[in-house]
């Protein structure tokens, strides 16, 4: 594909020794095959203790050309993480990832054919989802909230697959994010409010081959949920 602008992917990782070299490998091969545009994977690790550190430097070390790892002191939670990687993003488009091995990276190209042909926003759609019930219906309930409360009919509004182009994130985020958990669906709102051009890509799930999930346990994804249904409603107030 000719796509003649470059990508910024950014992978906020913690202690996923299993699933980060194959995430970042299929990464570079797949970036690797876009024109000589600037195009980067962005990773910040936050202070893993299983491996991951290790893995990362050789990493970077590996693929220099392509490759910025970041290293941040704490925890300190999803959403801090993936604001700094916006600010490390120099690119035209942002393109944000999981880093547990459950996205395909192949779908990546589905995202440019979007793009290519004018969105701005582009939101990968989970098909076939794969995580456990508690946390498919609990995210089924929120999805549905935002849909009933704010009228938006949207699908998916918290998966973290999404690309946008550096403008329309820029003043997204120039709106002060105020979410204190949910970014992606902070992200996700703020741009289809803003009526920017935006896309959905169907993409693949799949269950993860190394380990178990490092994503929230049921009770604490609900609590996120009910926090962000909170802040959805003040979000609605203040539009």
């Amino acid at each position: 594909m000719k796509f003649d602008k470059s990508v910024s992917v950014l992978l906020p990782v913690c202690n996923e020794v299993q699933t980060i070299e194959s995430v970042i490998r299929e990464w570079v091969v797949t970036l690797s095959a876009l024109p000589a545009n600037g195009s980067r994977i962005i990773v910040e690790d936050g202070n893993s203790d299983d491996g991951t550190c290790e893995l990362l430097e050789n990493l970077s070390n590996e693929f220099p050309e392509i490759l910025t790892v970041l290293f941040h002191s704490s925890r300190d939670g999803f959403k801090n993480a993936l604001c700094r990687l916006f600010e490390q993003a120099e690119s035209d488009y942002v393109f944000v990832a999981d880093t547990d091995g459950q996205y395909m990276v192949s779908d990546f190209w589905f995202f440019l054919e979007r793009a290519s042909a004018g969105a701005k926003f582009v939101k990968g759609v989970k098909i076939n989802r794969k995580d456990g019930l508690p946390r498919r219906f609990f995210s089924n309930l929120m999805n549905r909230f935002i849909v009933i409360f704010i009228g938006l009919p949207f699908i998916d509004y918290n998966s973290s697959h999404y690309m946008i182009d550096a403008s329309s994130l820029r003043k997204i985020l120039n709106s002060k994010l105020t979410f204190k958990y949910s970014i992606n669906t902070e992200v996700t709102l703020r741009a289809l409010i803003s009526n920017i051009d935006y896309s959905i890509v169907y993409v693949k799930h799949q269950s993860r081959s190394e380990g178990i999930s490092r994503g929230n346990p049921p009770l604490k994804f609900l609590g996120y949920g009910l926090t962000t249904m909170k802040e959805i409603w003040t979000l609605k107030k203040n539009f």
